[in-house]
Parts: C-alpha cells; sequence; structure tokens
C-alpha cells in the first residue's frame, strides 16, 4: 500500500510540473514574439525625418526573377520619413525598343490606386485624345512619378502594372513584386529631397542579389533537355493515349503559366494541332505565326515542354519559312515533341523573340481541349504537310564565316569563331548594380549606354567566340555620336569605327560594353592619344574603386579632430599637389573619374547637413504616434487573449488535477487502496 501510495504521489507531482512548464513556456513565447514584433515596427520611429534613396526591382510574381517591365522603372525610390509615417515615391521610365516608345498607363499598390504626383506630356497611338487606340486610357496622360504610403517590415509588395502596348501582345496588365532592398545603416542613404532630377544615380546600398540569372539550363548528359527548380503547382494528369494509326487534330491554346488566362504568347500560335499515332507512340505538331504590334514582330523561335521529372526538352523544330524584317535568317514554322497521356494541360516554355520580354523564354501552359480531338486524313493534317514540305534548317558548318543581321543588327564573325549554330542576342541595359557601377568608374559626366552581346545555341546555352565577332550598328539606333565603347567589367578598350551612318564595334569577347558618347561641348571633345593615357585612367578608376563615399565622410571626421596647423599644412600640400597634377596631365574629359571630387562634395554637403540637423535636433527623441499606439494596445489585447487561452486549455486541467490529488489522499487516508 505503501508502495501505491508513493507512485500516485510522485505522478500527481509530474503533473504538476509539466503542466506548470508549459504555462511557463506558453507566456515567454507570446511576451517575446509580441516584444520582437514592436521592436520592429519602432524601427523607423527611430530614424530623423528627412528623404531617403533606397534601391528597389520588380520581379516577377511567382519566381524570383526580374520582371519584363523592371527597366521602366528607376532602379531606386525616394522614401520619405515624417512623424513615424513612410511613404514611398517612385518613378517610370519610357521602355524604348525597336524605334517605338512603350509607358506604362497604370500602377496598383496591394490592389489600390497610388497617388500620381506627375505625368508625361507626350501622346501616342494608344492615349491620344482623338484617335487613341485604349478606350480605358483614351486622353489620359501617362503617370511618371507616383507615391504611396508602406511601413518598415515590407520587402516585397503585391503590385500591378498595365502597359497598352503589352495589351495587344496578349496581356496588357501584369501581377508582379516590388521588392525593397532595406539598407541595413538607412542614415548612409540619406539626400536632401525627394527629386529624382537632382540626385545621383549611384547609391551606395547596390543589392548583391540583383544579378542576372541567365544560366538557368542545368546540362545533365543530353545537351536539349535541363532541370527546373521551381516549385511549380502539379497539373492534372489524364489518361494514356490509346490512338488508332493516323493523323489527328485537337484544338489548343497558350496559358499563363499559373493564372486562368491567355498568356502573351498565344497570338503567336495557330490554335489547331496535329498528332501523329504509329505503332503506340505519339507525336504532337504545334505552329507559329507572326504576330506584329507596332513594329515589333513575334513568332516562336523555341518550344520546350516539362515532364513529370520536373526537366524541359527543346521540342524538334521544322519548316524555316517565316520571314522577319531586320533578321537575315528565317524562324521556324512548326515544332514536334512525343507526348503519351491526355493532360489538359502540360507545363512548357516559349521563346517569341520580343525585345520587351527580355527574349527569354517564358514559362506557359499548353491548354490540349480533348473533347475536339478526331481523326484526319493525312492531306487534311495541315501541320504534318507543312512540316514535311517546309525548308529545313541549313546545316551549321564551323569552317563557314558568319554575316548575319538580326534585330536590324549585323555580325560577322571569320571561320571557326563558333563550333555551334548559333542565334545573336542583343539587350541594352537601363538600370541596376552594373549600369550604377559603370557610372561610378566612368564618372557622373560621362554620357554612355550598355549593351549586352551574346550567343547562344540551338538550345538556349550560351557560345563563346573564339575569333572576334564585329557588331555594326546604325547611329540612328544610338543615343549620340560614338566616340569609343569599353567592357563594363575591366573598362578595357574596343576597336571602334565610323563609317557613314554606321558604327562597328570589333568584340574580342561577346560580354556587356559601354558605348561612349561626344559631349554636346565640341570644345571639350576628348581624345586619348596615347595607350599610356589610359592606363593611367584605369589605374585611377581603380584606386577610386576602393574609396566609397561612407568611408570617406568617416575618415574627413576623424580628421577635424586634429591641430588646426596640422590641417592647413596639410590643405596646402592638397592644392600644390593637385596643381602639379593638372599641369602634368593634359585633361581626359570623357573619361575622368571624378569620384574624389564627389565624394568630397557628398562630404562637404553631408557634414553641413550634419552640422545643421544636430543644431536644430540634439535633443530629439523618438515621437509617439498612432502606429505605435494601435501595436500597443493590440499586444495588449492579444496578452488578454493569451491570459484566458491559458486558463481555459491549461488553467482549469491544472485546477482538476489540484482537486484529483486531493481525493487520492483522502482515499489513501481512509485506506481504501488495496
Amino acid at each position: 500500500m505503501q508502495k501505491k501510495y508513493l507512485y500516485i504521489k510522485s505522478k500527481i507531482k509530474s503533473r504538476k510540473k509539466n503542466i506548470f512548464y508549459k504555462v511557463i513556456t506558453f507566456l515567454l513565447a507570446v511576451i517575446i514574439s509580441f516584444s520582437s514584433a514592436l521592436e520592429y515596427s519602432k524601427a523607423f520611429q527611430k530614424i530623423k525625418d528627412g528623404y531617403y534613396k533606397v534601391d528597389i526591382s520588380l520581379m516577377k510574381k511567382y519566381d524570383d526573377e526580374a520582371s519584363m517591365g523592371n527597366n521602366a522603372l528607376k532602379q531606386y525610390a525616394i522614401v520619405e520619413v515624417s512623424n513615424g509615417k513612410i511613404k514611398m515615391k517612385l518613378r517610370f521610365l519610357p521602355l524604348q525598343f525597336m524605334g517605338f516608345t512603350g509607358y506604362l498607363s497604370n500602377l496598383e499598390v496591394k490592389n489600390r490606386k497610388v497617388n500620381i504626383i506627375s505625368q508625361y506630356d507626350n501622346y501616342d497611338i494608344y492615349n491620344d485624345p482623338i484617335n487613341g487606340k485604349n478606350e480605358k486610357y483614351k486622353g489620359v496622360k501617362y503617370p511618371k512619378d507616383m507615391e504611396f504610403d508602406i511601413s518598415a517590415d515590407e520587402d516585397t509588395i503585391p503590385v500591378k502594372v498595365y502597359v497598352p502596348v503589352m495589351a495587344e501582345l496578349g496581356s496588357g496588365e501584369q501581377e508582379a513584386r516590388l521588392k525593397i532592398n532595406w539598407p541595413k545603416e538607412i542614415e548612409k542613404c540619406r539626400i536632401k529631397n525627394n527629386d529624382f532630377d537632382n540626385q545621383n544615380e549611384f547609391n551606395g546600398n547596390v543589392s548583391e542579389e540583383r544579378i542576372e540569372n541567365q544560366e538557368q539550363a542545368l546540362e545533365i548528359g543530353e545537351e536539349n533537355a535541363y532541370k527546373d527548380n521551381r516549385k511549380l503547382p502539379k497539373l492534372e494528369k489524364g489518361e494514356k493515349l490509346n490512338l488508332e494509326d493516323g493523323y489527328y487534330e485537337v484544338n489548343v491554346s497558350l496559358y499563363h503559366e499559373r493564372e486562368d488566362k491567355p498568356s502573351m504568347g498565344n497570338g503567336a500560335m495557330v490554335n489547331k494541332a496535329n498528332i501523329l499515332s504509329k505503332e503506340g507512340k505519339y507525336h504532337m505538331i504545334i505552329a507559329s505565326n507572326k504576330m506584329t504590334v507596332q513594329n515589333i514582330t513575334a513568332s516562336l523561335v523555341s518550344f520546350q515542354v516539362r515532364d513529370d521529372n520536373e526537366y524541359y526538352y527543346f521540342s524538334k523544330a521544322y519548316a524555316y519559312d517565316l520571314e522577319i524584317e531586320g533578321e537575315s535568317q528565317k524562324r521556324p514554322r512548326v515544332f514536334e515533341f512525343s507526348i503519351n497521356r491526355k493532360d489538359p494541360m502540360i507545363y512548357v516554355k516559349v521563346d517569341p523573340k520580343v525585345k520587351p520580354m527580355g527574349e527569354v523564354p517564358i514559362g506557359a501552359r499548353l491548354k490540349i481541349d480533348w473533347s475536339s480531338l478526331r481523326q484526319v486524313e493525312e492531306s487534311k493534317a495541315e501541320l504534318y504537310e507543312i512540316k514535311k514540305k517546309g525548308t529545313p534548317k541549313k546545316t551549321f558548318n564551323p569552317n563557314d564565316s558568319i554575316d548575319r543581321l538580326d534585330d536590324g543588327i549585323r555580325y560577322r564573325a571569320p571561320k571557326g569563331t563558333f563550333t555551334r549554330n548559333v542565334r545573336f542576342k542583343s539587350d541594352k541595359i537601363f538600370g541596376g548594380k552594373e549600369y550604377l557601377e559603370t557610372v561610378k568608374k566612368l564618372g557622373r559626366s560621362t554620357k554612355f549606354d550598355i549593351y549586352s552581346f551574346s550567343a547562344e545555341d540551338d538550345f538556349g546555352k550560351v557560345q563563346k567566340n573564339k575569333n572576334p565577332v564585329s557588331i555594326t550598328m546604325k547611329k540612328g539606333e544610338l543615343s549620340g555620336i560614338p566616340i569609343r565603347a569599353r567592357y563594363i567589367d575591366d573598362l578595357s578598350e574596343i576597336a571602334t569605327s565610323v563609317k557613314g551612318d554606321e558604327v562597328t564595334f570589333k568584340l574580342s569577347r561577346l560580354g556587356k560594353i559601354a558605348i561612349i558618347y561626344e559631349e554636346n561641348n565640341s570644345s571639350k571633345k576628348p581624345i586619348i592619344k596615347a595607350s599610356g593615357e589610359i592606363k593611367k585612367a584605369n589605374i585611377q578608376i581603380n584606386k577610386d574603386k576602393n574609396s566609397s563615399p561612407s568611408r570617406n565622410i568617416e575618415k574627413s571626421k576623424k580628421e577635424t579632430s586634429k591641430s588646426a596647423n596640422l590641417k592647413n599644412k596639410n590643405d596646402k600640400k592638397d592644392e600644390s599637389e593637385k596643381k602639379s597634377n593638372l599641369k602634368g596631365n593634359p585633361p581626359v574629359t570623357t573619361l575622368t573619374n571624378d569620384n574624389q571630387e564627389f565624394n568630397k562634395s557628398i562630404e562637404e554637403n553631408d557634414d553641413k547637413n550634419e552640422n545643421t540637423l544636430e543644431e536644430n535636433n540634439e535633443k530629439l527623441e523618438t515621437q509617439e504616434n498612432l502606429k505605435v499606439i494601435f501595436f500597443g494596445i493590440m499586444a495588449i489585447v492579444m496578452s488578454v487573449i493569451a491570459a484566458i487561452y491559458v486558463y481555459v486549455n491549461i488553467g482549469k486541467k491544472l485546477l482538476y488535477e489540484i482537486d484529483l490529488s486531493k481525493k487520492l489522499k483522502e482515499i489513501i487516508n481512509k485506506g481504501d487502496i488495496i
């Protein structure tokens, strides 16, 4: 009996301990979570009122890749902090491609309209008050600067953009995500005003995450297949195909990869497909047509199909008969791939070769209407007939020289430059990390454009050129009169020649180049006469790369603590050195790296700014506002709810255990335990 009593007593104690620990753990979790939430919400309360420059980018809704509208967005936002409230100001830029300029018509943030501050004054074929093609925005000016409220804990904001020219391609409204790269030290990104026109393009808050993701393919042994690591929703699987040998026709359409609407590439597809059935094997043939919007011509140049193991395979292309203006090579009309089930939808990737889309394959779904399936005679299988009678693809011979026109740009290369057939791609870079870094290298006064040139094989894999490639462009396509070109990574010189209305660049390696233009003031024409001067400029640039504005500011603060005599002595020495440098070296305006002067001006302005703020706001403390009060009330309410939850779910059990222990003791005392 005594053993049973001790056993029951130990059980009661252990139960009490477990319940006690659960209560303490739960309360600690509640306190920690709410205290951290309050601390994060107060992050911007400690920042002084003013304006700040913050890096941003427009990303695809579902994938961590830049949206096609990213180039239309200024790559930084101006954040205004006032009494704890935060506003973000954006600027949208016109997108220029193939001689046409496109504008954003509408922006929504979290399904709400934004405040439009300024607009572009020009009209085009879409918003013209009289002849505008877009009824919704006819007579409405395109927005330029917009602002909206945000909170400090937001780093990704859902948005919707509408571009009229994209509406003609099948999808004017696009959902995306505005990614905000908050800096760790926001005070270093402080600026004087909220005017985009009075800001330096370079910002110390350059995100390392903003790197172009060009290498999508993962080689797996078969050169035409690669693994797709994105987690796409699973699609419904149909029954296995069981058709008699012969030719069939079925209705198809191209749908958005995730949303229930047609893809913008649907207009470039023929909406009927053929299926070839032979000895239990089935092949589907789909076809592409030309789709022209303004002077943009789209057609499918590749069609990829995803299998059950998340690998994409390139379909076989046939009938190279589609002629596109500005291109010397013809495009394919039909594509063929294997199929074995009646899946309602199949994941695919299509490349319509359209500049606004970035000339990269677009994820989509091929929708197949199996209820429309019917058998046809061979002569009625139109796409199969096109495949049979169409022009076959020209066999590539590496011993042939290359002279090719692509998107109005002529590419020439000697024999042996590539080992396989290639497609040349060109893309103008309007902003981003590389653009801002190039501004820093060349100097803010230098006028330039950045172009990316590459060559890809038939499976989208980048090919390196073994010999120099000459690239010829029309002067009218450029932003000015080019005087030289350099690679943006190491600033090495690229051979440049001008003949008539054409400019030719000879690239030893395809990549990203900066085309540097002549200044408007002819008296300041920069001409580098000797290679030694180029080396000096490069050395100076490399030196300045190691000197950031933030480091120079810290350095200047330390130097102010030295004695006045030492400061004056150093100032005189600096002045004499500057004079001697000016006497010894002729000025090179275009390539002058003015980072030192730029940093100095930043130091002076920031010192003045800081002194003024310290004098006027030395004892400035964090101001309470509605947001802090709201979070405080929420914390109290949640604490009460947590207390009720603890009482209902744990407290009652604890009381029951206590009551049970009393009854057990009474039973033991009475001697009723057997």
